[in-house]
């Protein structure tokens, strides 16, 4: 993708959790290998969708700490997001890895060769 805005595919790490209480947080770990082909910016967030709901991008637009940025010519590095969410409910939230690019930047989501990953925990409140 050379996507400025946020965008997804069916490759990207996502999964579901169903939180016992809405008190109860959930942790995210999500783990991505990434390439992109010039210099620029590749902003990573996580998206939340509640069954039956909404979709909320959790960054805010505030996507600082969940980027990778690039020298002149094409790189690659793993790239990780840790968040806290607080999704105040008891239906499933599937959580899904969306990225973009600052400046237009030809973007490979999954590195051949690297691992994709993500794992939620509900931390009870």
């Amino acid at each position: 993708t050379t996507s400025t805005s946020y965008v997804t595919d069916p490759d990207m790490p996502s999964a579901t959790i169903t939180p016992s209480s809405t008190s109860n947080k959930i942790l995210i770990h999500a783990m991505i290998g990434m390439q992109h082909d010039a210099s620029g910016q590749i902003e990573n967030t996580i998206y939340r969708s509640i069954s039956g709901g909404a979709t909320t991008d959790l960054s805010a637009s505030n996507t600082y700490g969940l980027a990778f940025s690039g020298g002149s010519s094409q790189q690659w590095d793993n790239t990780s997001i840790h968040w806290v969410d607080s999704p105040s409910t008891t239906s499933a939230v599937t959580y899904t890895w969306y990225s973009r690019s600052e400046t237009g930047v030809s973007v490979t989501p999954i590195h051949g060769n690297c691992g994709i990953s993500m794992i939620l925990m509900e931390i009870a409140v």
